[in-house]
């Protein structure tokens, strides 16, 4: 879990299970390794705690994140191409296209059927 303390609040980020080092919410992002987390005693539970802008972790004892090894992980990341492409985006304002493209090979495909 990711919790980020903002100026008016305080939200909690529930992350996707398995390992995870960065992770970007609202455009900033995060370190979340495994050694960052802190565990609750009793719940099954582990969160690293952040301020909004913060880039270092609020920990129990004083842990300083380096620096470079966050710039290496972010290179790593762009160098594997860690987001997952979409070959294809339906929202609203291409549905029309997309609704003229099938109409059209529709129209074809059944013209050449009829035919046969």
């Amino acid at each position: 879990m990711l919790i980020r303390i903002e100026a008016d609040r305080i939200k909690a980020y529930r992350l996707k299970k398995g390992p995870r080092q960065m992770v970007s919410v609202n455009g900033r992002l995060y370190r979340c390794d495994d050694h960052l987390m802190v565990r609750d005693i009793n719940a099954p539970d582990a969160a690293v705690i952040y301020e909004i802008d913060g880039t270092q972790p609020m920990m129990p004892e004083p842990y300083i994140l380096d620096p470079d090894m966050t710039r290496t992980l972010i290179a790593s990341a762009k160098m594997s191409g860690g987001k997952k492409s979409v070959w294809m985006r339906l929202d609203a304002s291409k549905a029309w296209q997309w609704l003229s493209v099938i109409a059209v090979v529709g129209s074809i495909l059944y013209g050449i059927l009829a035919m046969g």
